[in-house]
């Protein structure tokens, strides 16, 4: 509007106002975290648009690494801010505004109980798995009682975790690689005289807005494992399966139950209610006998494996072994048969990664059980280190192979068969890319993640697969994952060593896109720099990938009808560009406001009678 303040210094062009009060002096946050464009943010108090009192201001909260705003102030009660969002140099798109005055509204938790779906499974668990580094098992093979917890907040305010890395209540656990909040969930299994009978806890990495299961809270979500929180109306989820989820049932006779849940049994996080913190799920644990065969148990009844890249999972603790079966490494007994018949000459890659036990894995060729031809066989893809298995062997097309998965010494547990998996599966066998763009495709279908492997973009993952880059020389980078089909996160490191890599910046879904759940980030690289890239699903989501990236800003120029003409400036989205013109190559004026690069280029039209040349050069520059 004519006599509208520059907010926050800069022009501007597309603002929005606001008004807000309030009853009392506790501090006050508003920030534009979730919006799509370069922002502008400012609080005013004043009557005229012309003669407003700036109270706070920001243009960009980290500079180019976050062009989003933020301004923090304690109000006056009774006192009407006026809030500004405007655009940085005219940028324009949609707009988050969030405030946080923490004094009035607090979060209330509580266990979902519909959710739980209990059920018995068995796993046998090794001197090295994570579980048993970190106390949540012992080795062995164990009966579990497992399921998912689902935790609402039901109160009126967000609960709000932020940072793990700066938060108190979370500790850096060096095997999973990722930040646990240890008392966050108290399990107990309590048998039918109200004694307990045996205890788990749910261990919290990453609490954030899983689904909205109420139906006035606020559409979009909000936090994640980087700002870790659940809204008002939103529910977190710590599905069945994953680590430490379970309660050890083994010496536990069978019968009636009940599980108790209690969210923040500590009451370490300030709540409105403490009094509906415990739920209560009847479970019944059957007899540890096993009435049915797992389906493919027989070599005579094998899945048959579909197109590849294919994955499946089943549960081996009631398979049997058949007389006449192969032995690959010892006795066993828990095997599980597979067919795969190949369409082509190949070289096959089968493996069981993410298997929670130790297995065996075999491929063979033949008619019968008693009757066949090894074509390859393995035990652990590190001896003692590795417990999974791998095969690589020359494939015949129209040869049908039929495929052993079997528990060393009898392990059970969950059983993973990858066939054809990404052969970037693993740091050491990151895909090379070079160049200064570029762009690249496949998948993280049958993708692991490894054992010191970092949790990117702070979030569990489990189907990470690797690049490795060398920055052909300095400057600006935009990585992105947009056009992939599945909710990915995207990191960028550096050092030659999984365990010991040292994080330049990540990402899990893209914001300046409106939220897609794709990645998007940028960072600065310096020349000849070898940078290692990873891409894997959000709480393990897998499929098709895109990986695009670029470092190179160029202008072009193409005539449209009428004598106008289109100049086109690519870039590095969420870099600041200033766009001049030239009619004498000596004399430059900036032809638009500063440009922030979004989407990857930016047009500007110029049209006949602008100049007083029929010539006219441009040039673009890069701002700080």
């Amino acid at each position: 509007e004519p006599g509208e303040p520059n907010h926050a210094g800069n022009p501007g062009g597309h603002s929005l106002w606001f008004c807000w009060s309030t009853t009392n002096n506790t501090v006050v946050t508003f920030d534009t975290l979730g919006s799509t464009f370069d922002t502008l943010l400012a609080v005013y108090t004043g009557n005229n648009v012309s003669n407003l009192t700036v109270v706070a201001s920001n243009d960009d909260i980290a500079g180019a690494t976050n062009r989003l705003s933020k301004v923090t102030f304690t109000p006056v009660p009774g006192t009407t801010y006026h809030i500004a969002v405007d655009g940085f140099g005219g940028a324009s798109g949609l707009m988050t505004l969030n405030w946080n005055q923490a004094a009035l509204a607090l979060p209330d938790l509580i266990a979902w109980g519909p959710a739980a779906s209990p059920t018995v499974i068995s796993r046998t668990f090794s001197s090295f798995d994570c579980e048993v580094v970190e106390g949540c098992a012992t080795a062995g093979t164990h009966r579990l009682l497992s399921w998912s917890t689902e935790t609402r907040n039901i109160g009126s305010g967000d609960l709000i975790i932020g940072n793990p890395a700066t938060n108190s209540l979370f500790r850096w656990a060096s095997c999973h690689q990722h930040y646990h909040f240890e008392q966050f969930m108290e399990y107990n299994l309590i048998d039918t005289n109200g004694n307990i009978a045996a205890t788990g806890h749910k261990v919290g990495f990453c609490l954030l807005d899983d689904h909205a299961w109420s139906p006035t809270a606020n559409p979009s979500s909000k936090y994640n494992c980087n700002n870790q929180g659940i809204q008002a109306g939103w529910a977190d989820v710590y599905s069945a399966g994953l680590p430490c989820q379970y309660i050890d049932i083994t010496s536990l006779a069978p019968g009636d139950y009940v599980l108790q849940m209690t969210v923040n049994p500590d009451k370490l996080i300030v709540e409105a209610n403490y009094e509906n913190n415990t739920t209560l799920v009847p479970v019944t644990i059957p007899p540890p006998n096993c009435a049915t065969l797992p389906p493919n148990d027989n070599f005579s009844n094998a899945m048959p494996v579909g197109p590849l890249p294919f994955t499946v999972t089943a549960f081996n603790s009631c398979a049997t072994k058949e007389t006449g079966e192969p032995v690959i490494n010892g006795p066993a007994g828990k095997s599980l048969w597979f067919n795969w018949t190949s369409g082509s000459n190949q070289t096959m890659v089968i493996n069981t990664k993410r298997s929670d036990f130790d297995t065996l894995l075999g491929v063979y060729t033949g008619s019968s059980v008693s009757g066949l031809t090894m074509i390859a066989t393995n035990d652990d893809l590190i001896q003692g280190v590795r417990l999974q298995s791998q095969v690589t062997f020359a494939a015949v097309a129209g040869v049908t192979y039929h495929i052993m998965v079997d528990g060393y010494a009898s392990a059970v547990g969950t059983v993973v068969l990858n066939v054809a998996p990404p052969g970037n599966d693993d740091f050491a066998n990151a895909l090379t890319l070079s160049g200064p763009f570029g762009q690249t495709n496949g998948y993280n279908i049958g993708a692991s993640k490894e054992a010191t492997e970092p949790a990117h973009a702070s979030d569990v993952g489990g189907h990470s697969i690797w690049f490795k880059w060398t920055a052909p020389s300095s400057g600006p980078v935009d990585l992105t994952t947009a056009g992939s089909d599945f909710d990915s996160t995207l990191g960028v490191y550096t050092g030659t060593d999984v365990a010991n890599l040292v994080t330049v910046t990540s990402n899990d879904d893209d914001i300046e896109s409106g939220g897609l759940v794709t990645s998007h980030l940028w960072f600065s690289a310096v020349s000849n720099t070898v940078y290692r890239f990873a891409i894997d699903g959000f709480g393990g989501s897998a499929g098709n990938y895109k990986l695009a990236w670029n470092m190179n800003s160029a202008l072009s120029i193409r005539n449209l009808p009428g004598g106008s003409v289109d100049v086109v400036l690519t870039g590095i989205d969420w870099q600041r560009y200033a766009l001049l013109g030239s009619t004498n190559f000596t004399t430059w004026t900036t032809n638009v406001a500063p440009i922030t690069m979004a989407s990857g280029a930016h047009h500007y039209t110029n049209s006949p009678g602008t100049n007083v040349s029929s010539q006219q050069f441009f040039k673009a520059i890069r701002l700080p």
